[in-house]
Order: C-alpha cells, then sequence, then structure tokens
C-alpha cells in the first residue's frame, strides 16, 4: 500500500503550544508507527504552504526527527520560489544526507519563505495517481485528493465536543462554526473515518445518521515510550527540583488548564478534604499550560488562600521530566467532564499510577476496571475517591497493578496495525 499521511497539524503545534498536548500527540506516534509497521509505503504531506513552512521548522528543531529525509523537487520546478515540499522519515537515512542534496544554503532560504511564495501543486507533488490511501489525521480531505477517484480517502475524529457542548470552546471571533463542525460536516459518504474510542464513533454515527457505521473504525490510542514507571528516586528528584514541586506527597493532575477539564471542581474538593481531615503533608500538582478560561481557577485557588503553597501549577513539563513526575504521584485525578479518548489517564496508568477519573464518554473505554471513577459534578463522590486512596495503601498498591496490566492493551504498534487493518478493508472493497 501506497500511504499518504499529512502532518499539517505539526505546523499548528508551532503556532500552539497546547497543540502538542493532544493532537499533535497522536499524529506523531501514528506516523512514527505506520513507518516502522513495515506493511507499507508512507510519504508525510503538508497540505498548504503555511502549513508546510511551520511543519518544516517544527521537524528541523525536534532532536527526535534526527532521521528525516527531505525530498527535493527537480531544480526546474522551483523556478526560485518555494513549491511544497514532503517528507519522508527513513531510519536509514540521516538528517546530514538529506542536507548534502539540499544545501545548507537553500534550506535557510527556503525556511525563510513565508505563505505568499509558496504555490503548490497539490495533486503533482503528493503523486496522487501512485496512491492508495490519503489519511488526513485532523483537517478535511482536501478536493483535489478528491478527484483521484481510486484514492481511499480517510479522516480521523477524535471528539464531537466542540458540536455537542460548544460551551467548553472559545467560539469563533467572526461568529462562524467552529472548525470541527466544519470538517464533520464535510465527511462524504465515500469517505473513511477512524475515530478513538466507541464513545466518539458513537456521537459521529448520532450527528451523522447518513453516514454508514460500517466505514467508521474504532481505534484506540497509545502512550508513547515516555511513559513506564521511575523507579530511581534521584530522577524523580531531579524533576519535582526542576518544576519546583516540593518535598512530600503529591497526588497529580495533567491537562490543559481550562473549564472542560473541572480543574476547579478537584481544588475545591482537595481543599475541602485538607480542612476537614487535616491532611498535613499532601499537596496537590496540576501540570499543563494555560487555556482559555483559566481564572476560574486561579479564582478558586485564591478561595482557598490558606492552602496557595499546597497547590503547584507548573505549567509545561517536557515529554522527558513527564514519566518522573507521574511515577512520583501518589494517583493521579483527571475529573473531565468529556473526553474523545483520554490520553493523561493511559499515561499515568503505564506508569503504573492509581487513577482516579470520570465516569462519563470514553474515559471508562480507557481505564476500564483499573481505576476509580466517579461523576465529574459530584463533589462528595470525588472527595470519598481520593480520601480513600491517600489512606490506603494497599488499595494503591492494588490498583498500580491493575494499571500496568490495563495499559498494556493500548500501543502505538496496535493502533498502527488497526489502521492498516482499516486501510485493507477499504481498498478490498469489501465492508
Amino acid at each position: 500500500m501506497n500511504i499518504i499521511y499529512d502532518l499539517s497539524i505539526f505546523g499548528e503545534a508551532q503556532k500552539n503550544s497546547n497543540a502538542r498536548a493532544g493532537i499533535y500527540r497522536v499524529v506523531e506516534n501514528l506516523a512514527r508507527a505506520l513507518i516502522n509497521s513495515g506493511r507499507c509505503s508512507v510519504r508525510l504531506s503538508a497540505l498548504d504552504g503555511d502549513a508546510y513552512n511551520l511543519t518544516l521548522q517544527h521537524l528541523l528543531a525536534s532532536p527526535e526527527y534526527r532521521e528525516i529525509y527531505l525530498s527535493r523537487f527537480p531544480h526546474s520546478r522551483i523556478h526560485g520560489r518555494v513549491a511544497h515540499w514532503y517528507f519522508k522519515m527513513n531510519a536509514r537515512v540521516g538528517l546530514a544526507a538529506g542536507i548534502k542534496k539540499i544545501g545548507w544554503k537553500s534550506l535557510r532560504k527556503l525556511a525563510r519563505h513565508s505563505e505568499e511564495f509558496f504555490k503548490p501543486d497539490l495533486e503533482a507533488e503528493l503523486d496522487l495517481e501512485n496512491a492508495d490511501i490519503f489519511h488526513s489525521p485532523f483537517y478535511a480531505i482536501p478536493p483535489a485528493v478528491r478527484k483521484y477517484k481510486k484514492v481511499k480517502t480517510f479522516l480521523t475524529v477524535y471528539d464531537l465536543i466542540p458540536i455537542l457542548h460548544p460551551q467548553f470552546f472559545v467560539k469563533a471571533t467572526d461568529g462562524g462554526d467552529h472548525i470541527l463542525k466544519t470538517i464533520v460536516d464535510g465527511i462524504g459518504r465515500e469517505d473513511w473515518v477512524t475515530c478513538i474510542s466507541q464513545a466518539t464513533k458513537d456521537d459521529l454515527c448520532n450527528y451523522r445518521p447518513d453516514l454508514d457505521p460500517r466505514r467508521i473504525s474504532v481505534i484506540h490510542l497509545g502512550a508513547s515510550k515516555w511513559f513506564y514507571p521511575c523507579k530511581d528516586e534521584a530522577t524523580i528528584e531531579r524533576a519535582r527540583a526542576k518544576y519546583k514541586i516540593p518535598a512530600g506527597r503529591y497526588i497529580l493532575s495533567v491537562c490543559t488548564l481550562e473549564p472542560r477539564k473541572n480543574l476547579a471542581h478537584l481544588i475545591r474538593c482537595f481543599a475541602q478534604l485538607i480542612q476537614q481531615e487535616q491532611l498535613s503533608d499532601l499537596k496537590l500538582v496540576l501540570v499543563g499550560n494555560l487555556g482559555w478560561k483559566y481564572e476560574s481557577i486561579f479564582a478558586e485557588m485564591t478561595s482557598a488562600k490558606d492552602l496557595r503553597d499546597r497547590i503547584i501549577i507548573t505549567g509545561y513539563v517536557a515529554d522527558e521530566d513527564l514519566a518522573a513526575i507521574y511515577s512520583g504521584s501518589l494517583f493521579f485525578v483527571y475529573p473531565s467532564f468529556y473526553e474523545g479518548f483520554g490520553l493523561p489517564p493511559l499515561e499515568a496508568m503505564q506508569c503504573g499510577v492509581p487513577v482516579i477519573t470520570s465516569n462519563t464518554s470514553s474515559l471508562p473505554e480507557v481505564v476500564g476496571t483499573a481505576g476509580l471513577m466517579v461523576d465529574p459534578r459530584d463533589g462528595d463522590a470525588l472527595c470519598a475517591a481520593i480520601l480513600k486512596l491517600e489512606s490506603d495503601k494497599e488499595l494503591r498498591a492494588t490498583l498500580a497493578q491493575k494499571s500496568l496490566k490495563q495499559a498494556q492493551q493500548f500501543s502505538w504498534d496496535e493502533c498502527a496495525s488497526q489502521t492498516l487493518t482499516a486501510y485493507e478493508t477499504a481498498l478490498s472493497g469489501k465492508i
């Protein structure tokens, strides 16, 4: 199979650091797993000039992309301006070899070009004549791709939260629809869709009953290699010092600081428990970038002013430090109102950390029986779950073992394998 897999979201990650915490991570890991599967030939692309330029900057700046091959167009196609590059990741060809083909001078010149200089001929440059599958892991399928009837078009849908629960998202400044609505409304009956959870598929089928559910595959995500049980106390202490997490026990939450993640509720419950139960050494650590309407979170911290030094907001934590931060925690709490999948609970479980999460949307699919689940609007239930885990060492140990076992059901290799099976189904013409 010849696959074209779009990386345009990498460009968004350059503009918006929050993008690196969600869909970006999925696109990156699935791309690697598809390439390493040995079952297909993968070409990575960026669909327009702006996305391409930013994607290029991101790849060149990322140490994990040392094995990039930059495919060079014939000189006659460039004509003194940037046409459109696409990427191939190949473990056998290093970055130096790709740069040698292009030359540093040309590379610097091309990287400086802005959107106005891009005049991509999408059809020719993506070689759609020889493609079997075009997979967009976020943006709508381009019209130019649809003209090639033999190319099976795939779109990944992560959730329908902006459509079903618009109160959790910023309204478009022009008063228009959220981009996701435009993407989902644009799914054609001949398109194939991968959903990251059964909950997301159910939402999509309810919203678009005209779509054939047989063309919609449920393919769960995985947690990356960065997440593992870190047993080295020195590594954990270095990470704590780096992000100013004080000594002592702490419970952890990892997410973008925004209303949907329900952190104000978590802070209220934490403050209530500290005061009622006299938990003198327990802290709450919140890891993640600021999202929108985060003011309510800080307002809740202000209300609990006597506990300010017990609630630590670290901001962004680098991937290489996350396993130590997870592993150093007493347990993980994720009271989100709604999730398309919920990677942070899986990451915590892969680190062998007990989990408390919500009983809504996709989260029961991810956590199974390995964690404690509560109604995200029930403060008493969350307080009871936190107190139960804080006080019961044996329960924490049991859930830690269950977490590791549950996490084994999810991997990027399995995600890639199921994605490839969906491609094969589409190409077979048999549903």
